[in-house]
């Protein structure tokens, strides 16, 4: 007997050797395994009768139905697949016997063994099962991507990262694509290991694409704070383009790849608080509260009053707030139509017990509406005086679609807010071929501001997004300190003193 090559190359084995292969694999696969794979719902309980993952039958019983009926036509159904089925008993942990008139739904809950005189059936009692895997945005080197398992009765974890090949790039729900891997294509896996369950139902695959090399590109410019201070508070706002407005764009790229650029910027600031605008209500739990929960923020959402499926989040983190709640306002008037705007009002406690309101808003768009976002400014004022404790240090960020020397702007700063970027000589937060415009805003009161995010030298009328933008605005931030009057005189010009940039 010998194990070696032929002269054309190929492998050859001895009689003696493919028996003693075949002995081997046997051992090595064993005999297939038994289960009863049972779903204990409301109101129907579902078992699955398996061999390997083979199903041999399935059944369907009302949860309140005693186990006898079950059993029964459980028997009658291997009957027809097996010879020498006995009455099908269900054993508990100890062995003994389940008594007949048990319902179904405690029944199947202390179930262990299927036992049916031709074998014996391990029960499962609501095994954890793979529904779905999603992962919304496309690859981007240096941009997380985060596959989120939907699982039934409890957690499968392990997602991996392949190639087209079928070669591991990682492990993990999260997977931060390097320049490395540009070009590559991607794909998210996740897999139970049951040999009971059909091919359908171990496994789910996701085709994500090529990784692009956009992030560094969009990043070239980019604009930074530095690191903050221990005790000031980080705040940004950012109008990231909802996907019903990015479609009637020209030239603008997907929200699936402007998404991840967003994030990216975001996961760079490090910010506090997280004012966004024009979330997709189909986007919030597909990619924004996932991946802004694993940079440790807690998010709340409100759409506007009308039929559109935007609105406007909040994120705060969770390691700087020991305490959190909401309410969303309206800010619609009576005589008003068509007007769905809704401002979200955070008061937020800090750890050192200090409390802070933010609002945070996107005021109608219009732009002959200059007397409608007056108003609304006035209700959410009367808002925040109502809700917000007294000297407490408030923040009004967004879109607010006015100019700087709005009335509507004037409201907010008669009522003491202040701008963390310099009114009298704005630069435009947003672009569009052919106009440009002031309209976002940070505007604080009983804070003192420190520094805020540059805006970036675009030229007028430069349309976004593009290659360097994911948005048509830009994001803002500044990094504020708490104040009192007795520490910041009215008369004082914190912005002519520090200036529009990093201090």
């Amino acid at each position: 007997a010998r194990l070696g090559g032929d002269e054309d190359g190929s492998c050859c084995l001895s009689a003696m050797h493919w028996v003693l292969a075949a002995q081997l694999a046997m051992t090595a696969v064993g005999p297939l395994p038994r289960r009863a794979l049972v779903e204990i719902g409301s109101e129907v309980v579902t078992v699955s009768v398996r061999e390997g993952s083979e199903v041999i039958c399935n059944l369907a019983r009302r949860g309140d139905e005693v186990l006898g009926k079950a059993l029964g036509r459980l028997e009658r159904s291997l009957s027809k697949h097996k010879q020498g089925v006995a009455p099908v008993t269900c054993l508990d942990d100890l062995g003994l016997e389940i008594r007949r008139d048990t319902v179904n739904r405690e029944a199947w809950r202390r179930a262990s063994t299927l036992s049916t005189g031709v074998g014996e059936y391990v029960v499962a009692a609501n095994p954890a099962k793979l529904d779905g895997l999603t992962c919304y945005g496309t690859p981007v080197v240096g941009v997380p991507l985060l596959a989120t398992p939907k699982v039934t009765h409890g957690g499968l974890v392990d997602v991996s990262w392949l190639d087209a090949s079928g070669v591991a790039l990682a492990a993990g729900s999260k997977f931060r694509p390097s320049e490395t891997r540009r070009g590559v294509r991607v794909q998210a896996t996740l897999v139970d290991p049951d040999p009971c369950l059909r091919p359908d139902e171990r496994s789910r695959t996701l085709d994500l694409g090529d990784v692009l090399d956009l992030a560094p590109r969009a990043w070239r410019r980019a604009r930074s704070l530095g690191d903050k201070k221990n005790d000031a508070l980080r705040v940004a706002t950012y109008n990231v383009l909802a996907d019903a407005f990015a479609r009637r764009t020209a030239g603008c790229a997907p929200t699936a790849t402007r998404a991840p650029l967003v994030l990216g910027e975001l996961e760079r600031l490090e910010a506090d608080v997280v004012c966004l605008q024009e979330v997709d209500e189909a986007l919030l739990d597909a990619f924004w509260r996932p991946h802004l929960d694993s940079l440790g923020y807690d998010a709340t959402f409100a759409p506007k009053t009308g039929v559109s499926r935007e609105g406007v989040a909040t994120f705060v983190k969770r390691d700087v707030f020991a305490e959190a709640t909401a309410a969303a306002v309206p800010l619609v008037a009576e005589d008003f139509e068509n007007v769905h705007t809704v401002a979200l009002i955070h008061l937020l406690r800090r750890k050192d017990d200090d409390v802070v309101a933010v609002a945070n808003t996107h005021l109608y768009f219009a732009s002959r509406a200059t007397e409608i976002r007056a108003v609304q400014v006035s209700i959410l004022l009367d808002a925040l005086a109502r809700l917000a404790p007294p000297d407490a240090p408030v923040l009004l960020a967004g879109d607010l679609n006015a100019f700087p020397d709005s009335t509507a702007i004037r409201h907010a700063t008669d009522a003491g807010f202040r701008s963390a970027y310099d009114l009298a000589n704005p630069k435009p937060t947003h672009h569009v071929a052919g106009f440009a415009a002031t309209l976002d805003y940070i505007l604080f009161r009983n804070f003192r501001l420190l520094r805020t995010l540059p805006l970036p030298d675009t030229p007028p009328g430069t349309p976004l997004p593009n290659a360097d933008f994911p948005s048509d605005h830009f994001l803002l931030a500044a990094d504020l300190d708490r104040v009192t009057l007795a520490d910041d005189p009215p008369d004082r010009d914190i912005l002519s003193d520090l200036g529009d940039g990093p201090g």
